[in-house]
């Protein structure tokens, strides 16, 4: 397999609570409502029961098997073990011993040891040029329990699964093992190219540690289907970690990859298969390319997760720059998935050069919280992404969200873009016209869709925050946007239907270009600015009691400010005035606490009306 130079690079290093006015916004409290409901959770469970709470119609999913379909038997989790009932075999330097005889399923010949029965092997020792083969055609499992075995092989594989019903890897409890492959194999049938490398099915478990180091491509390998119930692995390879063709299930563990290929991959492309299903654990992972890479669907269940992929995301961090990580068939992405991505809970963080999530069909967040840094595009897929529920924050993107349908029915989303924050139905990147390196190509359709409901929804953008060729409805929730400062350009662009009909909108933008509902059953107020604002401004409203209902930061380059919420109601008298930070922070996007702005002059007085109406300095436009 050809090694790319920035693989080898990669390789090199691996080796070498104030408090707010009730009264203030109604936007606050559903958006403070949703975060603390998502909020991330630094704790993560590494129990094998997994329960999260699913909200807005999502079914509860307990374990990764409801998932894959992919079951967990009693052996893929039995840690424990008989040692007077195992066959026991030590290793040493220059030689290889056993209790057990050739009748009992072992071969010894000089350090190669060779097993041919089912059954359980106890080993233990240090071998520094040695190797273990399994090549059984018996129907029950072949178990090989390490108990603080050091073993390297300088010709080829270490662990070799010819043959075997199943193969299960145990690494007994308080044990520290250590398997190391050679740099270059002479020994191996056609195909193996992993330390650990199984043309069977695989389980590796146990209450220990398990260390492999792959130097010539994979760390571990599974040509049939792959199980990890439990266990400590500390993975480090010149390619692939863990690659499995049928699928890849774990129930639990703690992770350690550091990979110059991918982490996680599957290859099979039977429409069943393919698939990578975590159920619970903790998992750190530096790669080249892609965090993990299923030619299926991934499903991520619950546990703490932080991979970085392609040296991060500040590998292609300027515009001319974004996405053009590597050759044009690598890509180094924090889940690639040949289908679905499916999250249920847990914590997520990402540092990729290339997208954060990429899917062959749909994205869906279900609770968990995902926190991202991109120098690509943060979620792409062809036909939807969903957030149903938990917390997704896009600390740096290209463009934000990507596909065909975007719904967003419950939770926290908080997207910072370089372009679009959203970008549907439009079948690449809206940037395309500077060809940029890398960009995608998503499946364009005639016509897509936005969807706000029940979702706190922040989204800053240097373009267009929100750019649909389809219809754009909110029916809850609250939704603020900032959009880019040229003329060109704005929060939102809609060529549909733009209808609110409920929750909280704030969008500000370009007065030329910046949409506004076309059908609306709650007041929608347009504030004209006669200038570009150059500076953060605040958006002061209070009521006819002087009491504020809306007080929100914009940061410099609008003129036009859409707004509608519940607190702006019809037939009611409202005031705008001017106020200004009482600190300089340029950046500043949300909602103020009282002691952070200062009201000023009164800018003009208004009536709120049915449907959308535009103020200015002057009081309502007709």
């Amino acid at each position: 397999m050809k090694i790319h130079s920035f693989r080898r690079i990669i390789w090199k290093i691996i080796k070498g609570g104030s408090n707010m006015k009730s009264k203030q916004k109604l936007m606050v409290l559903v958006c403070i409502s949703a975060l603390l409901l998502s909020a991330c959770d630094s704790s993560s469970s590494t129990s094998g029961d997994v329960v999260t709470t699913q909200t807005n119609g999502a079914d509860q999913i307990t374990n990764v098997e409801l998932l894959t379909g992919d079951k967990f038997d009693a052996a893929d989790l039995y840690n424990d073990y008989d040692k007077s009932k195992s066959v026991v075999i030590t290793l040493s330097d220059g030689s290889i011993t056993s209790d057990g005889s050739e009748e009992a399923g072992v071969k010894i010949d000089g350090t190669t040891l060779t097993l041919t029965k089912s059954g359980n092997y106890y080993i233990t020792g240090s071998c520094g040029d040695g190797k273990i083969i399994v090549d059984s055609d018996d129907t029950e499992n072949v178990r090989l329990v390490l108990d603080n075995v050091n073993l390297t092989n300088t010709k080829g594989s270490v662990i070799y699964i010819r043959q075997a019903k199943k193969a299960i890897i145990t690494a007994a409890g308080g044990s520290t093992n250590s398997l190391t492959d050679a740099s270059s194999y002479t020994q191996e049938d056609e195909g193996v190219t992993a330390a650990i490398t199984a043309l069977s099915d695989l389980t590796i478990n146990g209450e220990g540690q398990l260390t492999v180091l792959g130097n010539y491509e994979d760390a571990v390998s599974s040509n049939a289907d792959m199980k990890i119930g439990s266990g400590v692995l500390n993975i480090q390879s010149k390619d692939d970690g863990i690659v499995a063709s049928k699928g890849l299930s774990i129930k639990n563990g703690s992770f350690n990859l550091q990979c110059g290929g991918n982490g996680f991959k599957t290859t099979s492309t039977v429409e069943s298969e393919g698939f990578i299903g975590i159920e619970s654990g903790n998992y750190t992972f530096t790669t080249g390319y892609n965090i993990c890479n299923a030619t299926g669907s991934i499903y991520y269940l619950n546990g703490g997760f932080n991979g970085s992929a392609g040296g991060g995301s500040g590998v292609s961090s300027t515009e001319k720059g974004w996405g053009s990580f590597g050759e044009k068939n690598m890509t180094a992405k924090g889940f690639k998935a040949g289908r679905d991505i499916q999250i249920y809970g847990g914590s997520l963080t990402f540092d990729t050069a290339d997208d954060t999530l990429y899917a062959g069909n749909a994205i869906a967040v279900n609770n968990g919280c995902v926190i991202a840094s991109s120098g690509d595009d943060g979620f792409v897929s062809n036909s939807s992404i969903d957030l149903n529920g938990g917390s997704v924050t896009l600390q740096k993107s290209f463009e934000g969200f990507e596909s065909t349908n975007v719904n967003l029915v419950g939770g926290y989303l908080d997207i910072t873009s370089a372009a679009d924050g959203i970008n549907v139905a439009n079948g690449t990147d809206s940037f395309a016209t500077k060809k940029r390196p890398g960009k995608n190509d998503f499946t364009r359709a005639d016509k897509g869709a936005v969807k706000v409901d029940n979702t706190c929804v922040n989204i800053r953008s240097d373009r267009k925050g929100i750019n649909v060729n389809g219809d754009l409805s909110i029916t809850g929730g609250a939704l603020r946007l900032r959009g880019g400062n040229k003329d060109s350009l704005s929060s939102i662009s809609c060529s549909g239907k733009y209808a609110v009909s409920g929750g909280a909108l704030l969008a500000a933008g370009n007065d030329k270009e910046l949409a506004v509902p076309s059908d609306t059953t709650q007041p929608v107020v347009c504030l004209k600015y006669p200038e570009k604002q150059e500076n953060a401004s605040v958006i002061c409203i209070k009521d006819s009691k002087g009491q504020v209902v809306i007080a929100f930061c914009v940061a410099s380059g609008f003129d036009k400010v859409v707004l509608s919420q519940p607190a702006l109601e019809k037939g009611k008298e409202y005031t705008w005035y001017q106020a200004a930070l009482t600190s300089d922070l340029s950046q500043t996007f949300g909602d103020m606490q009282d002691d952070a702005y200062k009201v000023g002059d009164k800018i003009t007085t208004f009536k709120a009306e049915e449907g959308v109406m535009t103020v200015d300095s002057t009081g309502v436009v007709k």
